[in-house]
């Protein structure tokens, strides 16, 4: 449920944005405060290992400082209408984030890519694809998005199926991506889906993907 319907201004106006991503569980998105830096920090930090393997930015976050720097950067796109920037939490420990990473709007509507990832211990629950459906609802009903896109290398195997569960359409390309620590041209997989087509295909809530305990 929803906690509240801010449409699309709602950064400038809001500090902070909450909403379960599953009625059955404890699960929730919310947006970052300053007092957040050292929960993302530890996070960040003991995942390390697993995480810089697909993520760029793991590397250079190597204090609490970095992190309070990436909310406040966050925070600022959000202000601007750019960005949506989520953490994954249950109760009040983080698990990762899900976020629209970048926002863009112009004559033709608006648009935004999605990024997500989630603590190693917490894979394979079905968190991810609950909070991408959470969001991409949040996304099309209230920031009146028109196109939404994922990516991923072709090689993440679980980012890759909850793509293909999500999107209206997918292509593969080759794009300068960030794998096994190093960024390197490789072969990934771009999904796309559009508002028109999700809103026609919206599925009941008792066939939607559900989380394991």
């Amino acid at each position: 449920m929803y906690l509240a319907r801010w449409g699309t201004r709602f950064f400038s106006s809001r500090p902070c944005l909450s909403f379960k991503i599953d009625h059955s569980i404890d699960i929730y998105l919310r947006t970052f405060s300053k007092n957040d830096s050292e929960k993302l920090f530890r996070v960040v930090d003991d995942n390390r290992s697993y995480l810089r393997h697909w993520l760029p930015w793991v590397d250079s976050t190597l204090s609490e400082k970095d992190s309070l720097n990436f909310i406040e950067h966050s925070n600022q796109m959000m202000a601007q209408n750019k960005a949506l920037v989520m953490g994954i939490w249950k109760d009040q420990t983080l698990l990762g984030t899900n976020s629209f990473i970048s926002i863009t709007r112009d004559d033709s509507g608006a648009e935004a890519e999605m990024g997500y990832w989630i603590v190693e211990k917490e894979q394979g629950k079905g968190i991810i694809s609950c909070s991408s459906t959470a969001l991409i609802k949040y996304g099309f009903e209230h920031l009146h998005l028109n196109r939404i896109i994922l990516r991923c290398v072709d090689s993440n195997h679980k980012s890759k199926r909850i793509i293909a569960s999500h999107a209206s359409s997918l292509k593969r390309v080759e794009e300068l991506q960030w794998v096994e620590g190093r960024e390197k041209m490789t072969p990934t997989v771009v999904g796309n889906i559009a508002r028109d087509v999700w809103l026609a295909e919206t599925k009941l809530p008792h066939d939607r993907p559900e989380l394991s305990s």
